[in-house]
């Protein structure tokens, strides 16, 4: 039987949690697919003798057993362990090698975008960038510590191997997808060296896939065309620190960012989805936080698993509670946090609308 790993995480991580969780087992439970949904409690409130972080041997279990993992939002109340959350993510990236980073994100309608585009039905596009390089890859050092010359050294390290993995999933995704459009993101000066790899890799490639149209974007041009015509971009291919950036402006774009799905991915092994949103802790338990981007990382932990069907069900009920207003204040509907879960839930188990 294959395995899912729950670590519900901090803030309001458990409550999108409990919806994600619910909607999940309506799922399976209508299909009849074997899927053991296991929930671990490590996150940054939890602070431990290992400072947050999942023990060694934890690690080795959860790589031998586990095809894929649900995280809701990472983050901390916990001053003294204020990096836990994100060592937490990247320690599961690192072991887990999920070097991909995968943002969708589709133009729902103008009730919820700050856009008003007038022609709503093309734009759906999707972000790639690499997780375990760059400013990542942990190349830290720290010179005359506690002195008033204290300083930090980081570098960004980018290998032409990642980069090719990178540029090859975006590729085959696009084939896959029937997309022509890939937007190669360049960073500014400092990073010459970074674009002149992916300009030679992508430009290899293109020879194996000449239907593409490839343009290379300088942040400016990026945000421009994101904002101002988001339907002629189809997938965004950068790395660097600025990735996170495109990722949270394309949350905006969708709506919110309680809407957006960030997939972690090792491609045909492993993968971790998440709720783009952060643990938003002034709102923690009240029953108000929006849970759909956490159902909607279910749907595609589902078909990451090669479960089309159950994916779409979780899809289409998504998309019915959007239509119909069924949604939390923040999107301008009526429900709590829990009567959206139960809305979704009541909606799979029906049938209705799928």
């Amino acid at each position: 039987m294959r395995k899912l790993a729950i670590i519900p995480g901090d803030g309001v991580g458990p409550e999108v949690t409990a919806e994600a969780v619910k909607v999940l087992q309506a799922v399976l439970q209508r299909s009849g697919v074997d899927l053991q949904l296991d929930q671990f409690e490590y996150s940054a409130d939890r602070p431990s003798e290992n400072g947050g972080v999942i023990p060694t041997e934890q690690i080795a279990e959860l790589k031998r057993d586990y095809v894929a993992f649900f995280i809701g939002a990472l983050g901390d109340s916990w001053l003294l362990n204020r990096n836990a959350g994100s060592s937490l993510l990247q320690q599961l990236r690192l072991q887990m090698n999920l070097y991909l980073n995968y943002c969708p994100v589709e133009y729902i309608s103008n009730r919820y975008s700050p856009l008003k585009l007038k022609n709503v039905d093309n734009v759906c596009f999707y972000a790639f960038h690499e997780n375990l390089q760059g400013l990542s890859a942990g190349a830290e050092s720290l010179f005359k510590e506690h002195t008033d010359e204290e300083a930090v050294m980081l570098q960004a390290v980018n290998t032409r191997r990642s980069l090719d993995l990178l540029l090859q999933y975006a590729f085959e995704f696009a084939r896959h997808k029937g997309l022509r459009r890939i937007s190669i993101y360049q960073q500014d000066i400092p990073y010459s060296y970074n674009n002149r790899l992916l300009k030679e890799i992508s430009e290899q490639l293109r020879l194996d896939y000449p239907n593409l149209e490839i343009s290379y974007d300088r942040p400016d041009d990026l945000l421009h065309r994101m904002f101002q015509k988001p339907d002629e971009l189809e997938i965004i291919v950068s790395c660097g620190s600025f990735s996170q950036v495109i990722n949270q402006v394309m949350a905006e774009i969708q709506g919110s960012s309680s809407l957006t799905v960030e997939g972690n991915l090792n491609p045909g092994k492993q993968c971790l989805y998440r709720p783009l949103h952060g643990p938003m802790q002034q709102i923690a338990g009240k029953d108000e936080v929006n849970p759909l981007g956490g159902i909607s990382a279910c749907s595609h932990i589902l078909q990451f698993l090669g479960l089309e069907q159950e994916s779409q069900w979780v899809n289409s009920a998504v998309k019915y509670a959007l239509d119909t207003h069924n949604t939390t204040r923040d999107l301008g509907g009526r429900l709590s946090t829990h009567l959206v879960g139960d809305f979704i839930t009541d909606q799979i188990r029906k049938s209705a609308h799928l």
